[in-house]
């Protein structure tokens, strides 16, 4: 399926083994027809391993992507005020005979019956699938030419300036994303990059799927991808 959303997918078909039938021999055969086929070896190395590694791949990057997503989703800014809530806590102590409270639902300005409460919608995947959809996304980066190395990005002082003089010469896109060491000094670039519309960024131990597919480039230092070889190996 095509991945939309949290919640939201669109399923699409795809073609797997390479079995053509005619009209014919389809409106004579039996609903319950049973196929065995069997690929050579050439074919099941140029298509079938590919198409099902590739599934692999796509289904862990999916689930990562939709477990960082949920768990940045939140169901509304602020809560509803309950009345329950409401009234629980300014409510009477003695003469309970009488009207509680003047924040019940009722009043005007009193609270909402059954009224929203904050959601979570994130969700744990596996420790193996996370770090799959990881190499799974660097490596798309990388295919597709999106993938940069610089020495460092130590700046003198943070001035928006100079680092967008940076962006300018990597010629880096909108979305672009710079990944740093934990250990290097990047306060004043992290500071300089902040004016940047588009331009993110953050340390080698905050990566996530999320960011990588979200980003159109993303460019990391050379303590940062040591770091993260040491982490996904």
């Amino acid at each position: 399926t095509h991945f939309k959303n949290t919640v939201a997918h669109i399923p699409s078909l795809m073609k797997l083994l390479p079995v053509e039938f005619s009209e014919a021999e389809l409106s004579a055969a039996d609903k319950n027809l049973i196929m065995n086929y069997e690929p050579n070896e050439k074919e099941a190395l140029d298509m079938i391993i590919p198409k099902y590694v590739t599934s692999i791949f796509y289904g862990a990057l999916v689930e990562a992507v939709a477990s960082e997503n949920g768990a940045r989703m939140q169901a509304m800014d602020s809560a509803t005020s309950n009345a329950e809530e409401m009234i629980s806590d300014l409510s009477l102590k003695y003469n309970r005979a009488r009207q509680g409270s003047i924040r019940a639902p009722q009043y005007r300005g009193g609270g909402t019956v059954f009224g929203a409460t904050p959601r979570d919608y994130s969700y744990k995947i596996n420790k193996k699938v996370r770090r799959l959809a990881l190499k799974s996304a660097l490596s798309e980066k990388l295919a597709e030419e999106a993938f940069g190395v610089m020495d460092n990005l130590v700046m003198d002082a943070p001035k928006t300036k100079d680092f967008k003089a940076i962006v300018e010469a990597i010629q880096a896109p909108k979305k672009t994303l710079f990944i740093v060491g934990m250990e290097e000094d990047t306060d004043n670039a992290y500071m300089s990059s902040r004016n940047l519309p588009g331009i993110s960024m953050m340390n080698s131990n905050g990566i996530n799927v999320y960011d990588l597919v979200n980003a159109n480039r993303i460019v990391l230092t050379e303590a940062a991808v040591k770091e993260i070889e040491e982490a996904l190996a």
